[in-house]
């Protein structure tokens, strides 16, 4: 029984189980103690093809196929490393794009972390409030740098009363400069601290960036037999 297959370890553990068996479709299906046919073939190619799916799976081809458990937790191991080398590759790369295309900004803080009406706030792309785009030449943190930065919080501020629309009362401005580092300034623009490090915003919006979504790293599954 031949089916498409991807590299990770435990799709191919999988594929081997099955083409060794010489069972032909519907044989494969009452093997593994599907009444469904169909539903059955559809869960076992979401592992061949994915490397994750239902743990479910997994026990049935245990039990109906006689796979050590030994066999397959090592199958997953060696899959959740290629995951986790997959996932780092992937942040390097979305890193350095980020990096390239970064842009100033300040963030404005709040107290209410959760807005009000949120449905409407995603619709309208309306999260964009929470920020003060910056052009490259705020990168350079020199003496009008900051008289630009302090200026712009005291202006945004004093414009808005205090309040920004979603998210009620303002708590801080967050001057992020570079990649490496940002600054958290009060309402008035007095410097409150520096924190080096990336910044990430906090709910994963990020200002002008578009990075791809982290790849599921596959849990440690512990089989036990039905």
């Amino acid at each position: 029984m031949e089916r498409r297959c991807s590299d990770y370890p435990i799709s191919k553990l999988i594929q081997a189980t099955l083409a060794d068996s010489g069972l032909r479709g519907g044989e494969v299906a009452q093997k593994l103690g599907y009444r469904n046919a169909a539903g059955g073939f559809r869960a076992v190619d979401t592992w061949l093809e994915t490397g994750t799916g239902n743990p479910d799976v997994l026990k049935r081809l245990v039990n109906g196929f006689g796979i050590s458990l030994e066999a397959v937790n090592e199958a997953i191991q060696k899959t959740n490393d290629v995951f986790e080398a997959e996932e780092a590759r992937q942040k390097a790369e979305r890193e350095e794009r980020e990096r390239d295309t970064f842009q100033p900004y300040i963030l404005i803080e709040v107290f209410n972390r959760v807005p009000d009406g949120i449905t409407i706030l995603g619709v309208t792309g309306g999260i964009h409030i929470r920020f003060i785009y910056l052009g490259s030449r705020y990168a350079a943190l020199s003496e009008d740098t900051w008289r630009r930065v302090r200026q712009k919080v005291r202006d945004h501020y004093a414009k808005n009363g205090g309040k920004i629309m979603f998210f009620g009362e303002i708590s801080s401005y967050r001057f992020v400069p570079d990649w490496d580092q940002s600054w958290r300034l009060s309402v008035d623009g007095t410097i409150l601290e520096h924190v080096p490090g990336h910044f990430e915003v906090p709910f994963g919006v990020s200002a002008g960036l578009r990075g791809r979504g982290r790849l599921p790293v596959l849990g440690s599954v512990k089989l036990t037999l039905i």
